[in-house]
C-alpha cells in the first residue's frame, strides 16, 4: 500500500474528498464502538463483531488504496520538507494499520471456532480499541495534513505549523 518514493505530498482536495465521502466508514466506527461498550458479558456478541470487524478491514483496505492511488503522490514538482515528511510517515501508517485490522480480524475468525470467553473476547475487543484510537488519530492528523496544505497553497509556511 505504501508508496516508497523519498518524497511523497498529497493531493489535498482529492484525499479530502475521500474522507467526506466515506460515510460507511464512519458509520461501521460507530456500530463497533457501540457493540464494544457492552458492560454486561452476558451481552457480549461475538458472532456480531466478527462480521463487523470482516467489512471493517475490507472498507479500510479499500480506503487505503483510494488515499494511497488519489490522495499521495511521490515526487512532487515542489518539494515543502515539513509536508514531505508527514505526508510519507502517514503514508506508512497505512499498512500498519491494515495489518492490525486484519489480525483483529482474523483472530475474531479464529475465535467463532472455539468456545468463546468472556476473557479471550474482552482482550480482542481490547484490541479493537486500541485500533480504533490509532486509526483515529491517524485519520485526524491526515485532516491536519489537508490543511497544511492548503495552507501552503495559500502562501503561509508549512513549517511554523509543525511543533517539533
Amino acid at each position: 500500500m505504501s508508496i516508497n518514493g523519498s518524497n511523497i505530498t498529497i493531493n489535498a482536495a482529492f484525499l479530502q474528498e475521500i474522507k467526506d465521502n466515506n460515510l460507511r466508514l464512519v458509520e461501521l466506527l460507530k456500530t463497533l464502538w457501540k457493540l464494544c461498550s457492552v458492560e454486561d458479558k452476558r451481552n457480549l456478541e461475538p458472532a456480531r463483531f466478527s462480521e463487523l470487524i470482516n467489512k471493517l478491514r475490507d472498507i479500510l483496505e479499500m480506503h487505503f488504496t483510494l488515499e494511497d492511488t488519489l490522495g499521495y503522490f511521490d515526487d512532487p514538482l515542489q518539494i515543502i520538507p515539513v509536508l514531505c515528511k508527514e505526508a510519507k510517515r502517514l503514508n506508512e501508517q497505512h499498512v500498519e494499520l491494515y495489518l492490525e485490522i486484519n489480525a483483529i480480524a482474523d483472530q475474531a475468525e479464529e475465535s467463532m471456532h472455539l468456545q468463546v470467553n468472556g476473557i479471550i473476547y474482552t482482550k480482542l475487543i481490547k484490541r479493537f480499541r486500541k485500533f480504533h484510537e490509532a486509526l483515529l488519530k491517524h485519520e485526524s492528523e491526515e485532516y491536519d495534513l489537508i490543511m497544511i496544505a492548503y495552507y501552503e497553497d495559500a502562501g503561509f509556511n508549512a513549517d511554523s505549523l509543525f511543533i517539533s
